[in-house]
C-alpha cells in the first residue's frame, strides 16, 4: 500500500513540478520572456513605391508594354491602403500637364481614385514623370519559429505557434491595413 501511495504521489507530482520550471530554448533563453518581448502580432507600416515613366520625344502617352509593366509594378498595393500620390516632372518640360493628366487617368483605371498631388523637380530630363505612392501595408508576425517543442508542453501552455497562421492571414485579408489599428465600424 505504501508502494502504491509513494507512486500515485510521484505521478502527480511530477507533471506539477515539470510545470512549474521554465521550459528553455536550444539558445537557452526562456520562450514565455521571448513571447512577452516580441509578441505575434501584425503590424501596419507606412511604405513608398517609386517608379519613373519614360515618354518619348514629344508624345503624352506610354506605349503599351510600359503601361502593363506599370500595371504589374503597382498590382500588390491595394488601392484602399494609400495615403498619398505624387507626381512629379520638370517645370519646363513642354507637355507637362498633358503627361500629368494622361498619368492620372492611367492611375484611376486601376482603381486608384486618390486625386495625386502635382510637383515639380528641376533635375528630372525633361521626357520622365516621377510616381511616388505611400501606402499602408500590414508587417505579419515572424512566425512559425520553433522556441519551444510542439510535442511536449508539461505545463499545458498552449504550443508556441498557436494562433500565428490566423493572424497572418488576418493581415492579409483586410481590404484596408488601418483597420488593425483603428477597427471598422
Amino acid at each position: 500500500a505504501i508502494f502504491k501511495t509513494r507512486s500515485l504521489l510521484c505521478a502527480i507530482a511530477l507533471p506539477l513540478l515539470a510545470s512549474c520550471s521554465p521550459s528553455y530554448d536550444l539558445q537557452g533563453h526562456d520562450p514565455q520572456e521571448y513571447y512577452a518581448a516580441h509578441p505575434r502580432e501584425n503590424k501596419v507600416e507606412t511604405r513608398h513605391f517609386q517608379t519613373g515613366l519614360q515618354f518619348k520625344n514629344s508624345q503624352t502617352s506610354l506605349a503599351s508594354d510600359k503601361i502593363a509593366s506599370l500595371h504589374s509594378d503597382i498590382a500588390d498595393i491595394n488601392p484602399h491602403a494609400i495615403d498619398k500620390i505624387l507626381i512629379g516632372s520638370n517645370p519646363n518640360t513642354a507637355f507637362k500637364s498633358e503627361r500629368m493628366k494622361y498619368v492620372t487617368a492611367l492611375l484611376h483605371k486601376v482603381g486608384f481614385t486618390m486625386n495625386p498631388e502635382y510637383f515639380t523637380q528641376r533635375d528630372l530630363p525633361h521626357d520622365k514623370i516621377v510616381i511616388d505612392i505611400a501606402y499602408a501595408a500590414v508587417i505579419p508576425p515572424d512566425c512559425p519559429d520553433w522556441k519551444m517543442s510542439p510535442v511536449t508542453t508539461y505545463s499545458n501552455m498552449p504550443p508556441a505557434n498557436f494562433g500565428c497562421a490566423t493572424k497572418t492571414n488576418l493581415g492579409m485579408m483586410l481590404d484596408d491595413p488601418r483597420d488593425l489599428e483603428r477597427g471598422k465600424g
